[in-house]
């Protein structure tokens, strides 16, 4: 089965016209709170072999593992390169700051957990 090799947290996806590879854009280790819902991408880079293929599925969650999204579930396959990047989009309202987490499940199996930090402005402000 496959396996992570890393994950990236951003803002969006662009694609690049002169490849036409997707690039993640404003990446970021830590996710700043607002009083609102917001949108970001979660990219997970995977080691596997050519002609594999498996579901995805990702749940976001906080501390107390209540489900705040909850995106579709998609199929991952390697076709060409033995490296593959899925991508999976989330819209969520983080009640608090504090710390959350993304399960990831290959085939409906937990596969990892990501966490995910939300911070205060301010700490987003000393960080840049």
């Amino acid at each position: 089965m496959a396996h992570i090799l890393f994950t990236r947290l951003g803002r969006e996806i662009n694609k690049d016209e002169l490849t036409g590879r997707d690039l993640l854009m404003e990446e970021s280790d830590n996710l700043a709170w607002m009083n609102a819902s917001v949108g970001f991408v979660l990219a997970v880079y995977w080691l596997g072999y050519i002609g594999e293929s498996f579901s995805l599925s990702y749940t976001l969650m906080d501390e107390a593992d209540k489900i705040l999204d909850r995106p579709p579930i998609t199929e991952c396959e390697f076709i060409r390169e033995e490296i593959n990047v899925s991508t999976a989009n989330f819209y969520a309202a983080f009640p608090h700051t504090g710390s959350y987490h993304i399960d990831i499940y290959q085939n409906g199996l937990l596969t990892t957990t990501i966490p995910v930090h939300v911070i205060g402005s301010e700490q987003s402000r000393a960080t840049e």
